[in-house]
């Protein structure tokens, strides 16, 4: 599993902001039992403030794997691990509770990222209420509150999320 975020973490991070699509659907294969795992990346995205120093060409992504297992799971993945103020740890997860905006509604989420990967990954924890969220959204920001740098929204774009998402699952076989 670890193999399938570190090959999904390099395409990330070489994906192409300036993409025609919004969203791409990538295979990998592990090598060792040849076990297929699909994910569907949106189009990367800088922070509206800008982030300063170091992070300052940090991007996000909304991204969902299907597994071998026909598992589908929903993330938001970031070209840099995010410097977030007010995290908490639950079991083996960091969890950061936050905002999500789906056009101008606002909701209460809580992000969790697991503390053995320390990835750049953080888990939705109900797939299935973030699509039918996504699906009649035509924008959805999130926000994350930035050690020393305070509020920063990354804004992705969600139009023709429902045609791929519905490809995810059929190259999955769901």
């Amino acid at each position: 599993m670890k193999s399938s975020f570190f090959f999904i973490l390099i395409f990330f991070i070489s994906f192409s902001a300036y993409s025609n699509q919004n969203w791409k659907i990538v295979e990998t294969i592990n090598e060792g039992n040849q076990n297929k795992t699909f994910f569907l990346i949106s189009n990367k995205v800088l922070s509206i403030p800008g982030i300063d120093g170091p992070f300052k060409n940090t991007y996000s992504a909304i991204m969902f794997k299907c597994d071998a297992n026909k598992k589908l799971s929903s993330f938001f993945g970031f070209t840099n691990k995010p410097n977030i103020k007010n995290n908490k740890t639950e079991g083996m997860f960091n969890v950061v509770s936050t905002t999500i905006k789906y056009d101008d509604k606002k909701h209460d989420i809580d992000l969790y990222n697991p503390r053995r990967w320390r990835s750049n990954f953080y888990l939705t924890n109900n797939n299935n209420l973030f699509v039918k969220k996504l699906i009649n959204t035509k924008n959805v920001s999130l926000e994350i509150n930035w050690v020393n740098q305070g509020l920063k929204y990354f804004t992705h774009n969600t139009s023709g999320f429902l045609e791929n998402y519905n490809n995810l699952k059929k190259a999955c076989g769901l």
